[in-house]
């Protein structure tokens, strides 16, 4: 199982700065509105096309800019309650392994002989 996630966790890494993707509205708002872990944003800097990481962590930065002029204007008005930001490529890689796991508990169950010859 974790062979999978890592094989998901690398082709993820490989693609998410392609130019198609990053083209993508629905991707660029997941830029914008969260961030890198420090383990997946060194993974990304030393592996994969630092140009896109480059695009993406302006996108990034300049929303979150946006967001500090925002709040300094509301601030006044209400203060709200900050919610944490999650690394992108975790949340993909926690939404896979829940995907791998039911698909393994579904053949575990559907196959019981399967689990005595192990």
């Amino acid at each position: 199982m974790c062979k999978v996630i890592k094989d998901e966790e690398k082709a993820y890494c490989e693609h998410l700065f392609e130019d198609e993707v990053l083209k993508d509205p629905e991707m660029y708002v997941k830029i914008r509105e969260t961030n890198f872990c420090h383990y997946h944003l060194e993974l990304l800097n030393n592996s994969y096309d630092k140009l896109g990481l480059a695009i993406a962590l302006k996108e990034n930065v300049t929303y979150k800019l946006q967001q500090i002029t925002e709040k300094r204007k509301s601030l006044k008005k209400k203060r709200k309650k900050e919610t944490k930001n999650k690394c992108l490529v975790c949340d993909y890689l926690s939404e896979r392994d829940k995907y791998q796991m039911h698909i393994l508990i579904d053949i575990l169950q559907a196959d019981k002989d399967f689990v005595e010859r192990q």
